[in-house]
């Protein structure tokens, strides 16, 4: 292909478990799906996202994923939905409708 060489790469870090590499013969992989199945979609790519970095490994643990989905999740975002949908900031208790998009 006759196409410019990229001037600039980005890589990510690797992810371990317990501080160790993960490694097939080591038994120690963690299946992407079974974190999915066991926690949801969206709170597996939380987690990832949060966890992991460029320029740092991500590790991971069953602890680590619960202490964020609990503490970021359950906590800090509860907390800020309660605040908002508090009486005194709505106090008609009026919400936007939600309309779902077909195509």
């Amino acid at each position: 292909a006759d196409l410019p060489l990229p001037s600039k790469i980005i890589s990510h870090g690797h992810w371990t478990v317990g501080n160790q590499k993960m490694s097939k013969s080591k038994g120690n992989v963690i299946q992407p799906d079974q974190l999915i199945d066991k926690y949801g979609l969206d709170s597996t790519r939380y987690f990832l996202l949060r966890e992991g970095g460029i320029e740092t490994d991500g590790d991971y643990s069953v602890i680590r994923v619960m202490k964020c989905l609990n503490s970021d999740l359950a906590n800090e975002f509860g907390n800020l939905v309660s605040r908002v949908t508090s009486p005194k900031l709505n106090p008609n208790n009026e919400w936007p409708v939600h309309h779902q998009y077909t195509e």
